[in-house]
């Protein structure tokens, strides 16, 4: 993966779900955790049970973006062009949009204006329709703020579902996520 690798004390375990109200980082960064630091720290700001963090490890690539609108943990996040600040993002909120208008998944919940981390690349729980009903299924944007759906297509597929909706936490699914 590419990216540039933090030192642990610097940037590592819980520093991706911090966030912050001014640009710590340039808008862009990007980060790669590695699966040490994914499975010590469980993953992500939606409350799961037990049974289901085994599928949360693996090595994930982080970017550094700035929240033009709020992000909730889970919501896959589209670049937005309209703002004039280059890496800023808002709930993805088209159907089937093409991949590489697609910035990641939220991990935690970033404020509208401030600044924070999400998910490029890894393994991930994101918010998905009630039809993502296999594991295996591509996946794409649905179209309702920050959700996916088992539509993936050539051009539109974010990832692979790696469980079922609901399995992981209501309304939501594993899934491996890799956008450019």
């Amino acid at each position: 993966m590419a990216g540039n690798q933090f030192k642990t004390d610097e940037l590592g375990g819980r520093s991706f779900s911090a966030t912050y109200t001014t640009e710590q980082y340039p808008l862009g960064t990007t980060a790669l955790q590695l699966s040490d630091d994914v499975n010590a720290e469980s993953g992500v700001a939606i409350t799961v049970t037990d049974a289901t963090w085994n599928k949360l490890g693996g090595d994930r690539e982080w970017v550094f973006v700035y929240a033009k609108t709020e992000i909730t943990a889970g919501y896959l996040c589209e670049w937005d062009f309209d703002h004039g600040i280059a890496y800023a993002v808002d709930p993805a909120t088209t159907a089937d949009q093409i991949v590489n208008t697609i910035a990641g998944v939220a991990d935690n919940d970033i404020a509208a204006g401030s600044y924070g981390w999400i998910i490029k690349r890894g393994v991930c729980v994101v918010k998905a329709a009630s039809d993502v009903a296999t594991a295996g299924e591509p996946l794409a944007s649905s179209g309702n703020d920050g959700e996916v759906d088992d539509d993936g297509a050539a051009g539109t597929c974010v990832g692979v579902a790696i469980d079922t909706v609901g399995l992981v936490a209501a309304s939501h699914v594993q899934a491996y996520i890799s956008v450019p």
